[in-house]
């Protein structure tokens, strides 16, 4: 699980929850990223429930003129509570399965910032230098602290798209997904080049550009960068 997400969600230990607050009141990036990774986790809570409700309205009920029976009353609501759990478990399964293999990286880094800080603790605690010599040496290892979150901050972005994902698209009302991909369109967003569309999708937004026909081409490409056409789209996306 990316450890920003595993922060939001309250799934790290309390050492590492006290780094990551200091870390934020150090580096305005990482609290605006921060605020981001909860918008988007609301967003997506939205939308879960959203299509979980959508699919219990959508689920048919007898119409016949006879009155079931018991087993039948019986039948029918474990059927239901079936097809709720299978829907828990595939929206479980989805939104963690893309963060599994960068979960031992992320441990292993915040491991190494620990011990870095109990070192630091050591080295406050026994020196015998100077007050201005131990001050020197304590922003020496905070700096290095954060050049160590950053190495790891761009290591996760490189494995963020865990799926390759291709589509084709008219640019007008057919669009095609090829794969097993739960997303969100987002129409007619205003842009200083004019209204476009875009996809919401495996937790970031992407354009959706035009493609000639019979020609596929991968998401990846049009990947969304600009901080505040994220946060646009993040707030179109909240309140769908």
């Amino acid at each position: 699980m990316d450890f920003i997400e595993a922060y939001v969600k309250g799934k790290v230990s309390e050492a590492e929850n006290q780094i990551m607050q200091k870390l934020i009141s150090q580096d305005a990036q990482l609290a605006s990223e921060v605020e981001l990774q909860k918008d988007l986790q609301e967003a997506l809570a939205r939308t879960r429930r959203a299509e979980l409700k959508q699919l219990l309205q959508n689920t048919p009920v007898p119409t016949s003129t006879f009155a079931p029976t018991i087993s039948q009353w019986i039948a029918a609501s474990f059927g239901i509570v079936g097809l709720v759990a299978m829907i828990w478990f595939f929206v479980k399964y989805w939104g963690s399965e893309k963060t599994n293999q960068k979960q031992a990286v992320v441990l292993k880094t915040q491991n190494e910032t620990l011990k870095k800080d109990e070192s630091k603790q050591v080295v406050e605690n026994t020196t015998t230098t100077t007050e201005n010599f131990a001050s020197q040496n304590t922003q020496k290892l905070t700096i290095e602290n954060n050049q160590k979150l950053n190495e790891s901050k761009k290591a996760e972005k490189n494995k963020d798209f865990t799926k390759e994902i291709f589509y084709q698209y008219d640019g007008k009302n057919v669009l095609q997904i090829f794969g097993d991909f739960s997303y969100e369109i987002l129409e007619n967003i205003p842009t200083k080049d004019g209204e476009k569309n875009f996809i919401f999708v495996q937790n970031k937004f992407y354009e959706l550009v035009p493609t000639p026909e019979d020609e596929v081409r991968n998401l990846k490409e049009n990947e969304v960068k600009n901080p505040d056409l994220i946060r646009l789209l993040s707030e179109r996306l909240k309140n769908k």
